[in-house]
Parts: structure tokens; C-alpha cells; sequence
């Protein structure tokens, strides 16, 4: 069942009257957490055409088995289409993706795969990942996309949890303000664009030692 999304008001930072990149509005199916060894990322870049539609999801990089679940999921979105002088037109989307098993919460950061010539030069690019902690008022797992707004410099403006609240959003969004990006290109300039985070939650594994 797809799960609609609240809209942002973004036309002034976009460029209202010119290019507007697409911008998730639902997204479908849960995305499974599947099992873990280490932190694992994965990113897509994401063709939506001009409904709206996703019509194909192109790897780039990561661990295959939480590409394959990513990949089912995104095929599920749904965008409102990105324009050109307020027609609408086929556009890519990144989507990136960050889990660790449950046992590696403790660890830093660490830099994504190298894949700087693996995208379409419009699109950003993670250069710095920071993995979010498990929320010490969560229970349970979680799976939490995050809308980031990136700047001509790279930095992330603004980031956003999509969908109902849940008790990991906070910390979804903390972690995606850390991340930086080769910014995305238009004739040869960087501009403001929009991606998408996905962050998985294992939950922890609880040791209880006896008395």
C-alpha cells in the first residue's frame, strides 16, 4: 500500500518558474532490514519519467543484498515529476542507502565506496556519510527516508524524514545533515538539488548477564 507523503514548499530555493527536480510523494512497501555483517551502503540512481513513475533504479554501488532489497522498494515510488518551465519531464534521482548490523551502532564514520564517475553529472554524489545511533527511545527496528536538500557546495540545506513519525526519524535526519556531496551539475554549474537517504535499523542485541 503506498504511504502518501507530505509536500515541502521549495520553490523559492529551487528556482520557482525553471527547473524543479522531482520529489518523492510516496513510497510503497516497507524496505526489509536484511541480515547484516558490518555497515553496509548502497545507492541508486533512479530514472523517473514524466508521471511521476520510476522506470528503472541503476546500480551504482554497495552490498548486494541490501541493493536487491532497496532496488524492490524504490520500483514501488511514486515522485511528482520534475519540470522545465512548468512542463513536466523525465528527470534521475539519487537514492542512497546506509545499515549497519546492530553490533557495529558503537562505530564512526566512514567514507562511501569510490563512484565519483558512476553518475550522471546532474545528480549529487555522496563524499562524506555519517551513520545515525540506534534513538534510545526506539524499540525495535526501523527503516527511515530521509528528503535532503543539497546545495550548490555540496552541504546538505535541509533534511527531512517522509512518511508518518516514528521514533527514528530524529536521528535519520541528524545523520543526513552531516553528509556531504559532489554537488549536482546543470551547464557546467552546481546548483541546489534534491536525493534521498535511506537508513536501516537493526535493533540491538541486548546481552543479560546472570546474577
Amino acid at each position: 500500500m503506498l504511504q502518501a507523503i507530505g509536500s515541502l514548499t521549495l520553490a523559492a530555493a529551487l528556482g520557482a518558474g525553471g527547473s524543479q527536480p522531482a520529489r518523492l510523494t510516496a513510497k510503497g512497501e516497507p524496505i526489509p532490514i536484511p541480515p547484516l555483517h558490518g555497515q553496509c551502503q548502497v545507492a541508486f540512481d533512479v530514472a523517473v519519467d514524466e508521471r511521476g513513475a520510476v522506470t528503472d533504479a541503476r546500480f551504482l554501488y554497495g552490498n548486494p543484498s541490501l541493493a536487491k532489497a532497496l532496488e524492490a522498494a524504490v520500483s514501488g515510488w511514486v515522485f511528482e515529476p520534475a519540470t522545465e518551465d512548468g512542463e513536466p519531464r523525465s528527470s534521475r534521482v539519487l537514492v542512497a542507502a546506509l545499515f549497519r548490523a546492530a553490533a557495529f551502532y558503537a562505530l564512526g564514520s566512514c567514507p562511501p565506496p569510490d563512484h565519483s564517475l558512476l553518475a550522471p553529472p546532474g545528480m549529487p554524489i555522496p563524499a562524506k556519510t555519517s551513520p545515525p545511533a540506534y534513538p534510545v527511545q526506539a524499540l525495535g527496528r526501523g527503516v527511515v527516508v530521509v528528503e535532503v536538500e543539497v546545495g550548490p557546495s555540496g552541504a546538505v540545506r535541509s533534511a527531512r524524514a517522509v512518511g508518518g513519525r516514528t521514533a527514528f526519524d530524529g536521528t535519520a535526519e541528524q545523520a543526513a545533515r552531516a553528509w556531504h556531496f559532489l554537488p549536482g551539475r546543470r551547464a557546467g554549474q552546481p546548483v541546489t538539488t534534491l536525493a534521498y537517504l535511506v537508513f536501516g535499523f537493526p535493533e540491538p542485541v541486548v546481552t543479560v548477564r546472570p546474577e
